[in-house]
């Protein structure tokens, strides 16, 4: 947060100023020791939707024409939707670190993808 707001000034706090509490525009315009108050203090709890999958058997008749005795498709999905008030990327992926973990980055962690399966099952 310091490098984007004091260094290359690209945080929302220097456009639009009106919409923080002055001492976190004080703290992004000139990077003082001032911390800001809501950047690092979150409501860490969330829901996820990780797996889900539909299957569907096909006709044997449409399975006998490519010479197998059962045909089935699958339609799978993962890590499809979150639902939090995380302000970061993910609320998973914060990281504890520094002096006695009490301070926590989320700079370089990814969040888990969104996958999409889908997949042809034959049986011979």
């Amino acid at each position: 947060l310091w490098a984007r707001c004091t260094v290359f000034r690209l945080c929302r706090q220097n456009y639009y100023p009106q919409e923080f509490d002055p001492r976190d525009v004080a703290y992004a315009q000139r990077g003082s020791a001032l911390v800001l108050t809501s950047g690092f203090i979150n409501d860490a709890s969330f829901a996820k939707l990780r797996e889900v999958s539909v299957s569907y058997d096909l006709p044997d008749a449409l399975a006998r024409q490519v010479r197998a005795s059962r045909a089935s498709l699958l339609l799978a999905g993962r890590n499809l939707i979150t639902w939090t008030r995380w302000s970061g990327l993910d609320p998973e992926t914060e990281q504890p670190g520094g002096f006695g973990e009490l301070t926590a980055s989320e700079q370089a962690n990814l969040p888990l993808p969104r996958q999409m399966r889908f997949s042809l099952n034959l049986t011979f």
